[in-house]
């Protein structure tokens, strides 16, 4: 009897402590986990039926989480969404920007078309915060080109350019001229502050937090095995010792 109270001990023991290292797996996978989304409009290009902006975005200051996307193609008149994974508080900066920044031509229809890129450089910074309960919320702020003011929204906005305003003596006629130009959007940084429902992100809102589902499934089913087979073993070396031990008496 002495050595069946062990051996029921030992397997006590055994599912006790998988129990403990299962739970602080979904503890862990629960609360020290978000994925902070960063929202970038793009604008309606009505000559096009499937005008794209590639975008990409870039870690500015160290130890910055890698984005989940580094580049990013939009339909135009569509808001892109850049996603971070992020599992520690902290301040993190990163730049989006449009990953051709030189002149294009795009032929369509036989009409010939020159396409300026938006050269805006968005400054984006990302303040992750943990509560008491381990709960994690972000916020996100952005500015354009440097610039020490906030901007609302991330925006791109291309532009057709016209063969007219390539040539440096009628370049003055066409800025000047209204009617002229009234078809095409203007070439200067995108600095708009209005406000997009699907691209402004609250500043302090919470966000999804990850749940247990993203747990290492692969860890717990190891440990729950070795457990079992720790078990097993356990009981059919008691139960033999114990056969010896009545024998013997």
């Amino acid at each position: 009897m002495k050595a069946l109270r062990k051996l029921l001990r030992l397997v006590g023991i055994c599912t006790l402590s998988f129990f403990v290292f299962f739970n602080e797996c979904v503890n862990v996978g629960s609360y020290n986990a978000i994925t902070a989304q960063i929202p970038v409009k793009c604008v309606y290009m009505p000559e096009f039926d499937d005008y794209t902006y590639d975008l990409s975005i870039e870690p500015v200051s160290d130890g910055s989480p890698i984005p989940n996307e580094r580049n990013l193609s939009v339909l135009h008149d569509n808001t892109g969404v850049f996603t971070i994974n992020v599992s520690q508080s902290g301040t993190f900066r990163y730049k989006i920007f449009e990953s051709y920044t030189d002149d294009e031509i795009i032929i369509q229809d036989g009409i010939i078309y020159n396409i300026q890129h938006d050269m805006s450089v968005y400054y984006i910074t990302l303040f992750v915060t943990e509560n008491d309960d381990g709960k994690m919320n972000y916020s996100i702020t952005a500015t354009a080109d440097e610039n020490e003011f906030k901007t609302d929204s991330v925006k791109f906005k291309d532009k057709i350019v016209l063969d007219e305003e390539f040539s440096e003596d009628e370049s003055s006629d066409e800025e000047s001229s209204e009617d002229e130009s009234s078809h095409y959007e203007s070439s200067s940084p995108v600095t708009e502050s209005s406000v997009n429902s699907q691209a402004s992100v609250p500043p302090d809102s919470d966000k999804t937090i990850f749940t247990g589902d993203t747990a290492n499934t692969g860890i717990v089913i190891s440990m729950f095995l070795i457990s079992l087979c720790t078990s097993l073993t356990i009981i059919l070396f008691g139960r033999k010792h114990f056969k010896e031990g009545d024998d013997i008496e």
